[in-house]
């Protein structure tokens, strides 16, 4: 929105107001910004993210009642009141330089990812009419087999590529422990999974088929698993590997006999022979 189109846009906006947004717009040069105005009131203009105006991002807008301001944004938290409240996102002052500044701090425009995951039920819609369409071709695009997943994503862990969220971290992680749990399957071995809350109690569970696909603690959220609660409980043949896996740090192994995945997560290795009953 060029000025003269913004300054045509706000002419006929309460002089206070029509000030407020003019200060607004010279402190964001060559950012893309759209000002609406309502033909039916002169107290309030609202201001949209000018790089999706197609879908109209709102970033903020502005009431004037009487003397004061009444700002709203996304990124404004009003803690006066609950979340799900209207005005949570609002903020009131009768200072026009506080209007101002208020308005320079949250009135930003949306980033990327905000953008796409405020439109996620768009996307969703979207492919689920493709996939109703064509549904061979999107089980052949969008449902591939968990290990042609992780193959491709250690496939770019190997060239360096660094995973940011932790599901895709986690993927690398259950890779390697699948293809780790492939040689001690082929040795006679099993892996124990535990997990232990605040407390101390512990849920434990075994497992011989990661490298199938499977996540790593995939036996315990299907409900294959033991539950105690305290280590004295455990069977004979997990208590010392648990005792020296809580003396190592999140991420150290012990080879041949386990690795503490996190501060609450451990992976134990038993051969069958030495498991009396699982």
């Amino acid at each position: 929105m060029t000025y003269d189109e913004f300054f045509r846009t706000i002419s006929g906006l309460q002089s206070k107001l029509r000030q407020l947004a003019v200060a607004f717009y010279r402190f964001q040069p060559g950012k893309p910004l759209i000002f609406e105005v309502s033909e039916r009131f002169d107290n309030h203009f609202s201001v949209y993210d000018g790089n999706y105006p197609q879908v109209k991002k709102k970033i903020g807008s502005v009431t004037l009642g009487g003397s004061t301001f009444s700002l709203s944004s996304r990124l404004i938290t009003n803690k006066k009141y609950n979340e799900s409240s209207s005005n949570y996102n609002t903020r009131e002052t009768t200072n026009f330089d506080r209007a101002l500044s208020i308005m320079i701090d949250t009135f930003k425009p949306w980033s990327p990812m905000e953008f796409l995951d405020g439109r996620r039920y768009v996307v969703a819609d979207v492919l689920t009419k493709w996939r109703d369409k064509f549904k061979h071709k999107a089980y052949a695009t969008f449902s591939p087999d968990h290990q042609v997943i992780y193959e491709e994503v250690k496939a770019l862990h190997a060239m360096g590529v660094q995973f940011k969220t932790p599901e895709f971290r986690a993927m690398v992680d259950a890779l390697e422990m699948g293809n780790d749990n492939v040689e001690r399957r082929n040795a006679n071995m099993i892996l124990f999974y535990m997990v232990v809350n605040a407390k101390g109690h512990i849920d434990y569970a075994w497992s011989n088929d990661i490298h199938q696909g499977n996540t790593p603690f995939d036996a315990l959220d299907k409900g294959r698993k033991t539950h105690v609660t305290s280590d004295e409980f455990l069977p004979e043949y997990l208590k010392s590997e648990y005792a020296m896996l809580k003396m190592m740090n999140p991420s150290e192994e012990i080879d041949g006999v386990g690795k503490r995945i996190s501060d609450f997560e451990y992976v134990i290795y038993k051969r069958v022979d030495d498991v009396r009953s699982i």
